[in-house]
């Protein structure tokens, strides 16, 4: 048990991806990479394969990232968040007031940001793509799927997915396999 609120205390968050022109990106498989540097020398990726799809524009997972920070809806404890994206994610745009939807409006960027519970159940997740028909970002809580396949105080893995989902106009679905460091909680993280 004391594994598992641990663990709910680091956040995954998908980054370090290629730089593939958005053409490649629909053609091109899933495949696992990892990132080439680091962001950081505190902010590690791991690996992901998999990809993210709304109303048939698809993005490929290049970047997992695992880290804590506090909680979105009990401020007195830390979460673990887990981000999965086609382009690399920094500490500086999780500073960023709404700096992950400032990226997904240019299109440099498309990724899910999902917050666990202490029990390591996926909550809460956050949506960034430029396929939505009227915003470039949305919440959504409940649908979010995890599959644990090794995790531990230092790291977490697994699948996450979602089945596909219908929200005003828009559809949209992934799903992800990926393996991530826990990542030290980050100095600072704004509204995204």
């Amino acid at each position: 048990m004391k594994t598992y609120c641990g663990l709910l205390l680091i956040t995954v968050a998908a980054l370090a991806c290629a730089q593939a022109p958005q053409s490649a990106k629909k053609a091109a498989p899933a495949q696992k990479t990892m990132a080439a540097a680091p962001v950081s020398a505190t902010f590690q990726p791991g690996t992901v394969t998999g990809s993210f799809t709304v109303n048939g524009k698809k993005a490929v997972f290049k970047c997992a990232y695992a880290f804590v920070q506090q909680g979105s809806f009990h401020s007195e404890r830390d979460n673990v968040y887990v981000i999965l994206s086609d382009a690399p994610v920094t500490e500086a745009m999780l500073a960023e007031d709404f700096g992950l939807s400032k990226q997904a409006e240019n299109g440099k960027l498309h990724a899910i940001r999902i917050e666990f519970d202490d029990k390591m159940q996926p909550g809460m997740g956050d949506l960034y793509h430029d396929g939505f028909k009227e915003m470039n970002a949305m919440s959504s809580q409940g649908p979010h799927e995890f599959v644990s396949s090794s995790s531990d105080s230092n790291k977490i893995a697994g699948r996450l997915f979602v089945k596909p989902q219908t929200s005003d106009a828009d559809h949209w679905q992934y799903s992800a396999e990926f393996s991530a460091p826990l990542n030290p909680k980050l100095k600072a993280m704004a509204k995204q």
